[in-house]
């Protein structure tokens, strides 16, 4: 499942990173193709400008010339209205070739001989009369200044015409380009869509159905926990009174009868007495193990120096009768359930009891110690998660860490049943079922004939 989601991820990331790319590429191509087809009108403007700022400059020298010819007024009147218009086209043709140094260059050359121009056609028409030789000198100068307009004009034209054919085919080629960039845009964005549409409803269903599952799952969980609650009263109530009429009954076998048995007889009731005992102990802890399934109490803040100092009144006759030391020190406060905290340690203390070493006192000792990420590595818990450490150490015989897992299941014992340790296999798998209801962990390490350590991690409840 999880494979699977950095999968769709994966491909969702990529896809959106392509989509954006070819965005971008669409943006930076369209971009360009109005920016050229921009180029492309304005270049059209300045040529069209150009020409009219040239047919201007003939009409004033066509009016110069027939008022010259004919020495009629009426000439001057496109020479004198045309001067205005020259201004505005020269003024127009400066701002659009504002980005163009050479034609900036040129307009300004040309303003120049516009105005030289001008005013050698003002001598000829003055001269005209009264100074031949003055008339016939600012004829040719300006002439030269009109040959010198064309030659201008003509370089204008030639650069605007090749800046045209440049600026027409980049505007071509964005123009071609773009729609089959916009086109493939479109295609992947649906295609991105449709995959996207699927995965989704592929996923939801994939959910729906996981969420069936989990419900049926659920409903069957809650009939084997009505079940279970069945066999925890059965297990209270129903097996413990035939044990009781089995111990009844062997007891006054054995005190009313006892002269008539002889000594295989009487063994037969011990032995009878001992295994119902046993069995209504395997009962009891059977009872008080399905009972933590059922989280019926609240969780709670715990001091666990108090919990010690409970579970060892609890055992106090255990703990005599034993010669046994319990001591413990730097126990820090844990959230959970004072009941199931109780029944752990209680087990716990009990199990290194039991299994001590014959003629040797047991020692027990627990204590917390800060855990550390190397450490949650080492017992592969996780390192994002912060937790309680709390160990108990003894000196009883110990254990084969090859039995360290083993040993926690329900009614698992590394000893026979008929050896010296009297053990019935529930206490550590209660132990195990109350870190499970914690969200914690326990771990054990064995030292053979030289003791035992379990290891404790309770979660820290975050805020």
């Amino acid at each position: 499942m999880r494979v699977t989601q950095f999968i769709i991820y994966l491909l969702f990331f990529f896809s959106i990173v392509v989509l954006a790319a070819l965005s971008f590429v669409f943006l930076q191509r369209y971009s360009s193709y109005i920016r050229y087809t921009a180029d492309v009108e304005k270049t059209y403007k300045l040529i069209t400008e150009i020409t009219m700022l040239e047919s201007l400059i003939k009409d004033t020298e066509t009016g110069n010339r027939g008022y010259l010819l004919t020495q009629d007024s009426s000439f001057l009147e496109p020479l004198l209205l045309a001067e205005d218009k020259i201004k505005r086209s020269i003024n127009d043709i400066g701002k659009l070739t504002s980005d163009n140094p050479n034609q900036l260059n040129r307009i300004n050359h040309l303003n120049i001989l516009i105005q030289s121009k001008a005013e050698a056609m003002r001598h000829t028409r003055l001269m005209f009369l009264y100074n031949k030789e003055a008339f016939s000198k600012n004829f040719r100068i300006s002439k030269a200044k009109m040959d010198e307009c064309r030659v201008v004009f003509r370089e204008m034209k030639e650069e605007e015409l090749s800046l045209l054919a440049s600026r027409s085919r980049n505007k071509y080629f964005y123009e071609s380009a773009t729609p089959g960039y916009l086109t493939r845009l479109f295609a992947f964005s649906a295609l991105t869509l449709i995959i996207s549409c699927i995965v989704i409803i592929r996923e939801f269903r994939s959910k729906k159905k996981y969420q069936n599952e989990l419900e049926l799952k659920l409903y069957e969980l809650h009939q084997s926990n009505a079940e279970l609650e069945q066999i925890t009263f059965v297990a209270s109530h129903d097996l413990q009174e035939p044990l009781r009429k089995i111990n009844t009954f062997t007891d006054r076998l054995a005190l009313k009868h006892a002269q008539y048995l002889d000594e295989e007889g009487q063994s037969v009731i011990q032995r009878i007495s001992y295994s119902s005992n046993r069995m209504r102990g395997l009962v009891e802890d059977l009872a008080s193990y399905t009972s933590l399934v059922q989280l019926t109490e609240s969780r709670r803040k715990i001091d666990l120096s108090e919990t010690m100092k409970e579970v060892v009144e609890m055992l106090a006759e255990q703990i005599q009768s034993k010669n046994a030391q319990v001591f413990w020190d730097n126990l820090p406060s844990i959230h959970g359930y004072p009941n199931q905290v109780v029944s752990l340690f209680k087990a716990l203390i009990d199990n290194s009891i039991k299994f001590s070493q014959p003629a040797i006192p047991p020692r027990i000792h627990i204590y917390g110690n800060p855990s550390n990420t190397e450490e949650l590595t080492a017992f592969h818990l996780n390192t994002n998660t912060k937790y309680i450490k709390i160990i108990l150490r003894d000196n009883g015989i110990g254990f084969d860490n090859e039995f360290a897992e083993k040993m926690f299941g329900i009614f698992q014992r590394l000893h026979t049943q008929y050896s010296e340790y009297d053990g019935k296999g529930i206490g550590l798998a209660i132990v195990k079922r109350v870190m499970t209801n914690h969200n914690g962990f326990v771990f054990a390490h064995g030292f053979p004939m030289t003791g035992a350590e379990f290891i404790l991690f309770f979660p820290v409840k975050s805020n």
